[in-house]
This record gives structure tokens, sequence and C-alpha cells, in this order.
């Protein structure tokens, strides 16, 4: 029998509830822009598929006037973001000196350049728009955290990789501290650090085969419990993977877990 959208809602959440997670920020696997109502996922998802916006310091050359400079930026691999934006910089530029002296920065970002906006301005509140403001902190070059940095950088900027050595490029990334996101009519919406790091966002595969009882089920492919990686795992032995017949991705989103203050 071929299981519902709603089916598959219903048993993820009856997964998500069965489990306490702990994760630092979680991988979001979103494409297309999300319902406005789920603000978690609009930013998350603006964050994940731009790859360039205005970074904003402190300017330490002009009496501690705002700077705006445009910047490449990695949330993580294409398609796989974390919610944490990090840049590759160099001294030589105003926004990593700026940071070094005073960390205060913001990261602008909008829905526009991604091409989903169609003909409206990029003023208006439908075409997305976030602004991430925190610390602009340096990244310990002989960290994990660096080397993952590197690698989302260059999976997105691989001309990076041949930037000049004496150059002395490093590894910068913005410690979120607040969050301003409007996407749609009424204002800014209202978002918490722990929501945007943690999204209630979860993928369910629907198989639609009917042939084989088995592909009947419900198999869940969630972020939540697979971090950054794409492989199902088998969380109840009446899920099962069928690699060898089509499925068709069912998105439930704004799913609480049990330790989310709103359950």
């Amino acid at each position: 029998m071929a299981s519902s959208p709603l089916n598959a809602c219903y048993l993820l959440l009856l997964v998500l509830i069965s489990f306490d997670y702990h994760i630092i920020a979680l991988s979001v696997p979103l494409r297309q822009k999300p319902d406005p109502a789920d603000a978690a996922a609009t930013a998350r998802w603006l964050a994940s598929e731009n790859s360039w916006g205005v970074l904003s310091t402190i300017s330490s050359d002009k009496g501690g006037a705002p700077f705006g400079n445009v910047d490449s930026f990695s949330d993580g691999w294409p398609g796989d973001g974390r919610g944490i934006p990090y840049f590759y910089l160099t001294t030589l530029d105003p926004t990593a000196r700026n940071a070094l002296k005073d960390a205060r920065a913001s990261l602008t970002l909008s829905e526009f350049p991604l091409g989903s906006c169609g003909k409206i301005d990029p003023e208006n509140p439908v075409c997305s728009k976030l602004t991430l403001t925190g610390k602009l902190t340096l990244v310990d070059g002989n960290s994990k955290e660096a080397n993952f940095a590197k690698q989302a950088l260059f999976s997105k900027h691989a001309e990076m990789k041949e930037w000049p050595k004496n150059h002395n490029f490093q590894v910068f990334k913005l410690e979120i501290e607040d969050i301003f996101l409007i996407d749609w009519f009424g204002g800014p919406k209202p978002l918490s650090l722990d929501e945007y790091l943690h999204p209630r966002i979860a993928v369910a595969w629907k198989e639609f085969n009917e042939e084989d009882p088995l592909c009947g089920r419900v198999l869940i492919v969630n972020h939540l419990f697979l971090g950054a990686q794409n492989t199902p795992i088998h969380m109840d032995e009446n899920l099962f993977l069928c690699p060898k017949h089509k499925m068709q991705p069912v998105v439930c989103s704004s799913l609480k877990s049990r330790n989310s203050p709103a359950s």
C-alpha cells in the first residue's frame, strides 16, 4: 500500500518524539523556498543557498563608521548548510582588520540573487531578506572547524584555493547573536538563535511501489539524526529502504521534539 503525505508526517512525528537529541547545528537539505510561515526554515534556506552577502563591520580607519563589504561565504557544502557563515579573509582587506579590532559585525543576505523573487523589487517584503548580527571571529587554523570551513568554502568558491599564499587568507566565522528576518508582510519574524540553529525540519520518503509490500512503508531520512551524512538509518524494524524503486520526498516542517519548549 502507498503511504499518504499525512501518514508520512504522522509516522515521522512519532519517531521524533521518541528520541532526545542535542546537536550544535542541524544540517538543512532544502533547495526550494520554504513556506513563509516557517521562519527558521526560510532563514536557513537563505544562508545555505546564498554564496555571498554584505558583511558589515565597525571601521577602524573611519572613526567607527559602519563599513559594508561584499564578501563570499559558506555555511556548509552545497545543499547541506549548517547555518554558521564562514569567510576566507585577509588583513589586506579592511573587513578582517576591522574584525580583529572590534568583532561586532553583521551579514545581510537577500533572496533576490537566487532568482525566486521574480519581477518584484528586492525591498518588497515578499522577497526575503536576512541579517545575522554577532561577532566576526578568527577560527584557529589548526582546528577541525577550520578544516571543515575550508572544505565548505572551497566547495562553493573553488578559486579560493588558488588565492595568493602570501596574502595570508584565514578563516573567520560569524558567531551569531541576533537574527533579523523579513519574508512576508507584517514586519520582522521573531526567531531565536536556538530556533535558527535547530530548525524542526525533517524529510520523509514515501514509497509508491505497490508490488513489494515492504516498500509500502515510510522510510525516515532525517538530518536530525544523520548530521551531515546522506545515508538513511533504520530507526524501527517497520521502516524499510527500497533503493531499487523511485521515492518521492515529503517535507514536514515545524515538527517539535520532546526537548522543544513548545512541546
